[in-house]
């Protein structure tokens, strides 16, 4: 499914002296650290939304608060793990109220457009993934599309290992489920 959305070795050690220098207030160093995170970044909201502007929308917030934000970020936590997790969170809050508002005209959701170059095995993944909660989605994005591992997992969630692990293991059932009923609407 393309690239990895984790950083090497290399651009993670310049994304943590990019973040020094942005505590600092060196705006030119926010438009590198842009430059390094922005497609991984956009690849994980792309698979949680399965909608380019959608995705776009989200990549923009997430910088922007990103932005807002940079004095929050310790040295412990990956600065790729932050946004990502920053991304998940605005997903769900719009997920939430698109919800709401589906609710409120009593419509279906209806599902979003996928581009046409995807493969029908890329594009079976991506429906039944639309069957999943937001957090069990990313659990599968992450885990199994990005091979983060479950420590990773649960640092982007912000839950323990153990929940993790447990999550996972039932959100595979589900989706394995969904593959041989073939319900992938």
């Amino acid at each position: 499914m393309g690239r990895a959305m984790k950083l090497t070795p290399t651009a993670k050690a310049q994304v943590g002296n990019l973040v020094d220098q942005m505590k600092k207030g060196n705006a030119a160093a926010f438009g590198e650290f842009i430059e390094i995170t922005q497609n991984s970044v956009f690849r994980f909201c792309f698979y949680l939304s399965k909608n380019r502007e959608q995705a776009d929308e989200i990549c923009q917030e997430t910088f922007l608060k990103a932005m807002i934000n940079i004095g929050t970020l310790s040295k412990e936590y990956s600065a790729l793990d932050w946004l990502l997790r920053i991304a998940k969170n605005l997903f769900i809050d719009e997920f939430r109220r698109t919800k709401r508002q589906t609710e409120l005209l009593n419509d279906n959701f209806e599902s979003t457009h996928v581009p046409t170059s995807s493969t029908e095995a890329a594009f079976e993944v991506r429906q039944i993934l639309s069957h999943f909660e937001p957090d069990d989605r990313t659990l599968l994005i992450l885990i199994d599309l990005e091979n983060y591992s479950y420590l990773e997992a649960a640092t982007v969630l912000g839950v323990s290992e153990d929940a993790v692990r447990s999550r996972i293991h039932r959100a595979r059932q589900v989706f394995v489920n969904y593959m041989k009923a073939g319900e992938t609407n």
